[in-house]
């Protein structure tokens, strides 16, 4: 048999990592902090909830899906429906990518575990989520 696989559900801000903010060292130890989280946690498939800002993945979504791109790796993503369901799309795409990569992980016998870099209510929210569900959480921390 192979080596262990892991699925990789990434959530976090929108504005995680982004260089349009002000403080340009902590964008650079941002992008860092989740890089190289992903890399220990090494995961062979990526969930992420393609979060926009101006028409694009943003955020820990963005980083998540360059490193899975540079690294091989495939990314599901998962927008949340904002336009046709408002702010419940949110939580109700969190459940799905939750419930998505337990059936995955469940299929494939991989390790399913969440990879959370600073957020919001959203990002809260899966945490919840993976926490109840018993998946393990790995908290991104910066420096």
């Amino acid at each position: 048999m192979g080596e262990p696989k892991t699925i990789a559900i990434v959530c976090g801000g929108r504005t995680y990592g982004m260089a349009w903010r002000d403080d340009k060292d902590a964008v650079i130890e941002e992008r860092v902090a989740l890089v190289d989280t992903l890399a220990a946690v090494a995961p062979n498939l990526i969930i992420h909830g393609a979060c926009v800002l101006s028409g694009e993945a943003s955020g820990a979504d963005l980083i998540a899906d360059m490193w899975a791109s540079r690294n091989k790796v495939d990314a599901i993503r998962c927008p949340a429906p904002f336009a046709a369901f408002g702010r419940v799309a949110g939580p109700a795409r969190n459940g799905g990518m939750l419930a998505l990569g337990q059936a995955m992980a469940k299929t494939l016998d991989a390790r399913l575990v969440v990879v959370a870099a600073p957020g919001g209510r959203g990002t809260a929210s899966m945490v919840r989520l993976a926490k109840a569900a018993g998946v393990d959480v790995v908290e991104v921390k910066r420096g």
